[in-house]
């Protein structure tokens, strides 16, 4: 899982909320190989949005699904065996969509081992949000990303 920090959300040009976050599971075949085989991606949404129907309607906004899920059709976002995601703003708030072809920036992958333990303390606290990753959280999130 990966996941990004927005401090506020803007909608309609006004800061409407804090501490949003948003993130990405990609799913392998198996962890242990040194080149696992990429199955699928599942990106977070803010709101009720659906962004897999091809045109935002009316009917958009009423999925109780909280993950786009993709596992098939992905060739065009990879990079290597990278996913190319893009934060888009669409209608005011901030939305993670896998919909790009444009090359970015790598970003470094921190495992939570790795985070020092008051770091760890801060974000299992409920201080900053509802953090996709913290122990009371991860599991919750990969059942709901789950696209299989």
């Amino acid at each position: 899982m990966y996941a990004w920090y927005y401090p506020k959300t803007i909608t309609a040009l006004v800061a409407t909320a804090t501490h949003d976050w948003q993130n990405a599971v990609v799913w392998i075949n198996n962890p242990d190989l040194e080149s696992p085989k990429i199955m699928g991606l599942s990106t977070s949404k803010k709101s009720e949005t659906d962004h897999t129907k091809p045109h935002i309607t009316r009917e958009t906004f009423k999925s109780d699904v909280t993950y786009d899920k993709r596992t098939k059709d992905f060739d065009q976002f990879l990079d290597g065996t990278s996913f190319k995601l893009a934060s888009t703003l669409i209608l005011g708030p901030i939305f993670l969509r896998p919909m790009t072809e444009k090359k970015g920036e790598f970003q470094d992958l921190v495992m939570w081992s790795q985070l020092p333990d008051v770091a760890r303390a801060a974000l299992n606290s409920t201080e900053i949000g509802n953090v996709p990753f913290s122990d009371a959280n991860f599991q919750k999130k990969l059942a709901e990303a789950w696209p299989f």
